[in-house]
């Protein structure tokens, strides 16, 4: 028995497990990890699709270190929109693209001029304080 007990404590590792922590922390950073993880898998598949393109190419290209992007397709860097723009710049992809909605510029220049703001049912600061009284 004391021999099995050597081995096992000879194999296993003498530091505490990081499984909670490293739980914890993806469930509480789930939808930026899973905003990563997309980003990662279509450069990715952008590398993969392009024969003169590698990771040591778009570290260049970025102006990194292979090391940096290689953690990139790991899907688990916190990407700033600035690191987003510039990989979307270097491989020539728009890498977040957005729906239509009331204010971008695609549906701003289809907005007739004739068209009038609604109205808003505001009342006035004075009003409010009247019926505080």
């Amino acid at each position: 028995m004391k021999d099995l007990k050597k081995k096992i404590d000879k194999i296993t590792s003498k530091r505490p497990s990081r499984w909670r922590e490293k739980a914890e922390f993806r469930i509480k950073n789930r939808k930026w990890l899973e905003y990563s993880s997309q980003i990662a898998r279509r450069v990715l598949a952008i590398i993969e699709d392009n024969e003169e393109l590698n990771q040591i190419k778009l570290a260049e290209l970025l102006n990194v270190k292979p090391q940096y992007v290689s953690k990139i397709l790991k899907g688990s860097e916190n990407l700033t929109l600035e690191t987003i723009a510039k990989l979307s710049e270097a491989l020539n992809v728009e890498l977040i693209t957005f729906p239509s909605y009331r204010y971008n510029l695609e549906t701003l220049g289809s907005l007739k001029q004739t068209s009038k703001p609604k109205q808003r049912n505001n009342k006035s600061t004075s009003s409010v304080k009247d019926e505080e009284k």
